[in-house]
């Protein structure tokens, strides 16, 4: 009984010091406000979205309907919700840490030590919800009996929640879940034929009840936040397609020695681990390897698709979660009946992680995603932050405020009756002057990055019943050709809008009573190919359209779903000469935009608008084009590549 006790009061002890320290580095005592840019709005969108039970199958961005609950954003409508919902989050995450350092780490101390590392590391977003769902499936694969997997299976409803935050958590924790049915099918197989008439129906109840509580939680979850149930089809159907178009859209190259280096150390990681335990447990070790091996694969993915800081530094925080996570299960004693193993190999392998991981990180005090990132290890400064915020509750609300008139004073707007839509993403003046955000389907036109994307946008646009008005701005993801996001939208504005203001860096359109008419020319078919100049000629009163059809092969589409495609390029050459680079998305390109006069601001816009260009945009005319790609001529591309031309005049 006393040692039942000790064990008991160990485990209270250390989901207290789990608490404790995720109360102290990632508790929103003064969370972020909203500020212009690309992240910010679009987190503060999603808030707005939920609110008014925005249909998120119809919605085309990597979240789900409860994503605001991962960032530390305020608005003053879900951050109490953010607030409840994120200390249940933090209880969640303590006991299956508790569980977890109480079960294999070999003395108090040792477990205390191990808490407070995984807590530290478990940077709060990626790394901390795909580390409390890989813990949740270690507490199903290692339950000591039917009794303890039921006990635990409750678990399985925060599962629920992490995967209607982001789509990625979903695929993660839905393989996780796939895993949880193996594992109890191994079980099943690895007992004596004689011990398996003891597989009682308690035992398949207490395997059966995780994947049935998630799948409840998941149906329930969806209902509440407004979703029609027969939209989470639809929702996971359109977040795959969004997937398969990603890699091509937002790839950015960076150091390919991060890459190796990361992969190298992944690698060796996870055989020495799979080694370990299959030494120890036989077939039974095949799930949380394969747990390991999935959760490699993707913290590779988030970290060298868009190989930017701000991406790498997510992959870290991930690669030392998993050093942390599966190195102290790697290390445990052996048990009852396992062959023990030597440690020195996996203590070299986790060492070997964690320093892979941290070379992820660009430790430049300078850098927005260096060595900023250790701020969250001063407990004293959020002692502080929190003191304040104990003292005076309203002064997050006071923070939002002001920021929201700092927005107001650097964009001021003239007074708007209807609904907006803002071109391409800072939603920032929208939500900041108290607009009726009417959006299209992708939020931010650098996520039209599909032809069918694109067009429902336009669409909504055109509609009778859409926005009333247009905040715009000409402005380019990743140095893109600049009219190509959301290129069909451009001939809707050309033709369906007119001006009413320049205010500050956006111009403000009213949809017209009275729309031009688009006339389009013949259509002029070419097969080029990468690096062939083609030169261009259109009338002097006339728009050129262009439309590329760049098909990947089947070996392409591998490499894009297992690391990127290549980036493509378009190079033009304009009246007055020289060559200009642009980037071009495969998925947008083949939607159509405006390739001359080539507009790069927004006087260049409003010379469309108001019919000038002719004689405004004279030396931006495009006379030659040629498409580039990084790698892949070849064997990622299917050769010939269709090129369209097609001239358009506004009346």
């Amino acid at each position: 009984m006393d040692r039942a006790r000790r064990r008991e009061r160990r485990f209270v002890g250390l989901w207290l010091l789990a608490m404790v320290l995720q109360l102290l580095l990632w508790f929103p005592w003064q969370p972020k406000v909203l500020r212009p840019g690309l992240d910010m709005p679009y987190y503060y969108a999603i808030n707005e979205l939920f609110l008014h039970h925005a249909q998120f199958a119809d919605i085309v961005h990597p979240h789900g309907p409860y994503g605001f609950l991962k960032n530390d954003l305020y608005h003053p409508r879900t951050f109490s919700l953010v607030v409840g919902v994120r200390l249940l989050v933090f209880a969640v995450f303590a006991l299956l840490a508790a569980r977890t350092a109480s079960r294999w780490a070999s003395t108090s101390r040792g477990g205390a030590l191990w808490v407070a590392l995984l807590v530290a590391v478990a940077w709060y977003g990626d790394a901390y919800f795909i580390c409390l769902s890989v813990l949740a499936f270690l507490a199903f694969w290692s339950a000591l009996d039917a009794a303890d997997r039921a006990r635990w299976s409750a678990v399985a409803l925060a599962l629920a929640l992490v995967s209607l935050m982001k789509f990625t958590y979903g695929l993660m924790v839905v393989a996780l879940v796939g895993l949880m049915v193996l594992a109890a099918a191994l079980e099943w197989v690895a007992r004596r034929p004689e011990a398996r008439t003891r597989w009682t129906a308690a035992s398949i109840a207490a395997a059966a009840a995780w994947p049935a509580l998630f799948a409840l939680g998941v149906l329930v979850l969806w209902v509440a936040a407004g979703q029609e149930p027969a939209g989470l089809i639809d929702y996971v159907a359109s977040r795959l397609e969004f997937s398969a178009g990603y890699s091509e859209s937002h790839a950015l190259a960076g150091p390919t020695y991060r890459i190796v280096a990361f992969l190298a150390a992944g690698t060796v990681f996870w055989l020495v681990f799979l080694l370990r335990e299959a030494r120890r447990l036989g077939v039974l070790a095949l799930p949380p390897a394969a747990a390991l091996g999935l959760w490699l694969a993707l913290a590779a993915k988030h970290s060298f698709l868009r190989h930017d800081a701000d991406h790498a530094v997510h992959g870290a925080f991930q690669g030392l979660c998993m050093a942390a996570v599966f190195g102290l299960l790697t290390l445990r004693r052996s048990g009852p009946g396992e062959r023990p193993g030597r440690r020195a190999a996996a203590i070299v392998a986790i060492a070997a992680m964690a320093a892979a991981s941290l070379s992820l990180i660009t430790f430049d005090r300078a850098h927005g995603f260096g060595a900023g990132f250790f701020r969250h290890l001063d407990p004293r400064r959020m002692v502080v932050e929190a003191g304040q915020t104990v003292a005076d509750p309203s002064r997050n609300h006071d923070r939002h405020l002001r920021a929201l008139a700092r927005i107001r004073r650097a964009q001021p707007l003239p007074a708007l009756d209807g609904t907006v839509d803002v071109y391409p993403w800072d939603l920032s003046p929208a939500f900041a002057h108290g607009l009726a955000l009417d959006s299209r389907p992708s939020l931010g036109s650098h996520m039209a990055d599909r032809p069918d994307i694109a067009l429902a946008n336009a669409r909504h646009l055109a509609a009778p019943g859409g926005p009333d008005h247009v905040l715009f701005r000409v402005d380019a993801l990743d140095h893109r050709f600049p009219a190509m996001d959301d290129g069909p939208s451009w001939p809707v504005l050309l033709a369906g809008f007119r001006l009413r203001s320049a205010a500050a860096d956006l111009l403000v359109l009213d949809r017209a009573a009275t729309g031009r008419r688009l006339e389009w020319g013949e259509t002029d078919v070419r097969e080029v190919a990468f690096g062939q100049r083609v030169e261009v000629t259109h009338d002097d009163d006339r728009l050129l359209w262009l439309r590329v059809d760049l098909v990947r092969t089947r070996r392409g589409g591998l490499l894009a779903a297992a690391w990127r495609g290549p980036i493509a390029y378009l190079s033009v050459e304009c009246a007055t000469g020289g060559e200009r680079w642009y980037r071009l998305v495969p998925g947008a390109a083949r939607a159509g935009f405006l390739l001359s006069p080539l507009v790069t601001d927004n006087a260049g816009f409003v010379a469309l608008l108001e019919g000038s260009w002719p004689r405004e945009l004279a030396a931006e005319r495009v006379r030659a084009l040629t498409l580039h790609t990084e790698f892949g001529d070849g064997w990622y591309w299917e050769p010939g590549i269709r090129v369209e031309l097609r001239g358009l005049t506004v009346h």
